[in-house]
């Protein structure tokens, strides 16, 4: 009968478990995002912190009157110069609600959204990542600090900045994961997920059309390609593609544009070297 193994060998063979190291870093990574996320915050309330400007003003003065809060259709999709923004405007609306419009709520808000895009990044990477410790761990610590870097202090001193772009980017990264599953496991379910997560995107801001742009081109390739990896079901890719090029062609028909920015054109050019870039 074999002997079991000391307490010394067990300990390691725990420590240097694959679990057990993803763990470890996944809490490295809490940690991380923590400190980044306090400093942050440390650093938005105080004085230096600058008051949301005049696009905030001008989307919670028509959602605040002197009557009291008013939420109406009308109110929720006018335009934000050129963008659709009605997820905003209702966070407007409850941090009105709970803190009397203060930035620091919208601050709190723009940094629980910041947390979890870290989060979630870092979940859907996990698999890609676990066989590679180093590599989780040097993800675990970027994610948080480009989420909390710099770069997008903008978003954190002005809540209202990051309410909008933020809440945009995680349902963005939401409808893409929904997508791959929906490719990865041929499921019909996660590819409407998918769509509803870019519709939702696109009431938080407009760089969320891109996202249906991706569904139509994924629906068009998959139609004329049965063989290609996802769901087969013609109705549903049929039902998907139009109801994506029908939000699109809405925003095209009735898209504002501000005095103050450039007509609209399309360079296909330097959307390319965008992306590339």
């Amino acid at each position: 009968m074999p002997a079991s193994p000391g307490p010394f060998a067990a300990a390691l063979t725990f420590i240097t478990s694959p679990h057990t190291r993803t763990s470890v870093f996944l809490a490295v990574a809490a940690l991380v995002t923590a400190i980044a996320a306090a400093l942050t915050f440390r650093r938005a309330i105080t004085p230096w912190s600058s008051l949301p400007d005049s696009d905030y003003w001008g989307n919670i003065s028509r959602i605040v009157t002197d009557s009291g809060v008013r939420i109406g259709l009308d109110t929720l999709f006018r335009h934000n110069n050129e963008h659709i923004v009605v997820i905003p405007k209702l966070v407007y609306a409850a941090n009105y609600l709970v803190t009397s419009g203060s930035n620091t709520g919208l601050i709190v808000y723009s940094l629980t959204v910041g947390i979890a895009i870290t989060a979630l990044l870092l979940f859907l990477a996990r698999e890609l990542l676990i066989d590679t410790p180093w590599r989780l761990l040097l993800c675990a610590l970027l994610f948080p600090l480009v989420m909390f870097s710099a770069e997008l202090t903008h978003s954190y001193f002005l809540g209202m900045s990051g309410t909008i772009w933020l809440t945009a980017d995680l349902l963005v990264i939401l409808s893409a994961a929904a997508l791959a599953r929906a490719v990865a496991a041929e499921s019909s379910n996660w590819l409407l997920l998918s769509l509803l997560a870019a519709l939702i995107g696109v009431l938080a801001y407009s760089t969320a059309i891109y996202m249906l742009i991706v569904l139509v081109i994924f629906c068009a390739a998959k139609l004329s390609r049965p063989k290609l990896p996802g769901p087969s079901a013609r109705p549903l890719l049929l039902g998907t593609a139009l109801i994506a090029l029908l939000v699109l062609g809405l925003g095209a028909a009735f898209r504002n544009a501000p005095r103050a920015k450039p007509d609209f054109a399309f360079d296909l050019l330097g959307l390319i070297e965008f992306v590339l870039i």
